[in-house]
């Protein structure tokens, strides 16, 4: 029998216990994808390399800039994809015309 102080109680109950199911089922999923290495947007986000921090590293020479250095590529008579042409980038820091290593 319904108590007449909340006829739609049941319905409620319902309606929170559905709701905190599935909030439940959302969290264990993204802990699942944590857990296994990372989404992939933060694993995208740790590609490649970054420009180093050129502070104090020109001498006294204003501005100091970071600057990749791509190493020259080799003559290759055959045609390679892209995963197979990948040139390593190392970076400097640069001042005028002067380069330093970071």
């Amino acid at each position: 029998m319904a108590s007449p102080k909340y006829p739609n109680g049941l319905a409620i109950v319902l309606a929170i216990l559905i709701f905190s199911l599935s909030f439940q089922a959302f969290i264990s999923v993204d802990s699942v994808s944590s857990s296994n290495g990372g989404s992939l947007k933060q694993r995208k986000k740790m590609l490649g390399s970054r420009p180093p921090s050129c502070i104090n590293k020109c001498l006294s020479c204003i501005p100091c800039l970071p600057f990749p250095v791509i190493p020259p590529s080799q003559n290759q008579k055959t045609v390679l994809s892209q995963e197979e042409t990948y040139y390593p980038v190392s970076w400097r820091c640069g001042c005028k015309n002067k380069v330093f290593h970071p």
